[in-house]
């Protein structure tokens, strides 16, 4: 019997004691360790295949892990019947040959990673090591369907042919074991590796933020190194100045927390205050808020935008927090580029409500002069852009024509 089956079985009896909360717990922890056994291209190709079935538990495919976000607790029945199926839908598809390779190619490098202190021959093994797998997914059937359809929604999206289109997709997969190599680093130092930071506006900046007690929030953009970009600009704060930052992935968590300690900052998880609250503690003063303009449904409630000429739809929580707080709002963005980091920091946005304009109006038009800040840069680095092939979740889909869903229910 594996642990999934026992999970099961437990399952099961605190349904029919109808503790729903604890019997959803009870699937998760296996069910993570399971999707962690497999690629992250793997874990997309089975959620085309299988919804994941709980809209209160987000599935976040990290760099260095797939983790369940759980965002509230309250679970049904229903739900609880239906992660039971999804669990069985797991059971019931194996590994191949190729994915196996791949796992066990990946966590010897993330070992290496955490072993080694050699700059220069991390960056070739990273090299050897992203080809390799690549190589793998095009020698395999199965992947290489994936990776096509792939490359035909970043060729419908960037305008460019699918050729193009797939090498983009290479790159990105190339980068991510650069990223690794970084953010291992990164964590086992503690403390962010910035010094190599290419920052033209880091002097423009320390003069804006000398002596002000006022809040800011820094919008940032997945791309590049993006984590780490916020360890190096946060570090610029002042002393006694709390840090509210998003918590997605343990490991980001921790590396934060070492860097709020190291710059004597308060370090406050975001995902524990509601919109409302959030903006009052930056109304009262000495916050920094780091929070992501590119965001799709799938983290909140949206609006309607124009992006990369599309129609699409941004969460519209970081426009809401801006608004409510009145803070100024720093848009940066950070990207790899001629073996070195950069930051880059656009001009500042101090968020108004016009006259005759209703609180709605002016949250949709902040949220698309985020998503036009966003498209920019997006365009300009797309292999760098971690929703690369993942852009369709952006796309409006009231607009669309209902069509049957592929992917259907396990």
């Amino acid at each position: 019997m594996t642990d999934l089956d026992r999970a099961l079985a437990q399952s099961k009896a605190l349904s029919c004691n109808g503790d729903y909360a604890a019997s959803a717990r009870a699937l998760l922890r296996p069910v993570s360790l399971l999707l962690n056994s497999r690629s992250r291209l793997g874990v997309s190709m089975l959620h085309r295949q299988c919804r994941w079935p709980l809209s209160n538990v987000r599935v976040c495919l990290n760099l260095l892990e797939i983790k369940l976000e759980t965002i509230r607790e309250d679970f049904q029945k229903e739900e609880v019947a239906a992660l039971e199926q999804y669990c069985r839908f797991l059971m019931s598809k194996e590994l191949s040959t190729v994915e196996k390779v791949t796992v066990a190619i990946e966590r010897l490098f993330v070992k290496y990673c955490r072993g080694s202190n050699s700059e220069r021959y991390g960056v070739f093994l990273s090299k050897i090591v992203g080809y390799s797998v690549w190589l793998l997914y095009r020698l395999d059937p199965y992947f290489k369907q994936e990776l096509h359809r792939r490359a035909l929604s970043i060729s419908y999206f960037f305008k460019e042919p699918e050729k193009k289109a797939l090498g983009l997709l290479q790159r990105q997969h190339l980068n991510r074991y650069r990223q690794v190599l970084s953010r291992e680093r990164l964590y086992s130092g503690g403390v962010a590796q910035g010094a190599g930071y290419a920052w033209p506006e880091r002097e423009a900046y320390r003069r804006y933020i000398k002596g002000s007690e006022q809040s800011r929030i820094l919008l940032g953009v997945h791309l590049g190194d993006f984590i780490d970009a916020y360890l190096h600009i946060g570090r610029e704060s002042h002393e006694n100045w709390s840090v509210l930052v998003p918590r997605r992935e343990e490991a980001d968590g921790d590396a934060l927390a070492n860097t709020a300690l190291s710059s004597n900052l308060t370090l406050l998880h975001a995902n524990k205050y509601s919109p409302a609250a959030m903006a009052t503690r930056l109304r009262n003063g000495r916050h920094t808020l780091a929070i992501m303009a590119d965001l799709h449904s799938g983290f909140g409630e949206t609006v309607p935008v124009r992006f990369l000429g599309q129609s699409a739809r941004f969460v519209k929580g970081p426009a809401c927090i801006a608004l409510l707080s009145a803070c100024p709002v720093i848009p940066f963005v950070s990207f790899h580029q001629d073996k070195q980091n950069h930051i880059v920091m656009s001009e500042v946005i101090h968020p108004t409500v016009h006259s005759g304009e209703t609180f709605s109006d002016a949250v949709s038009r902040l949220t698309q002069k985020f998503a036009t800040f966003c498209e920019h840069w997006v365009k300009r680095y797309p292999e760098q852009w971690k929703f690369l092939a993942e852009a369709n979740l952006f796309l409006d889909k009231s607009l669309m024509r209902s069509k049957p869903a592929k992917g259907g229910e396990c």
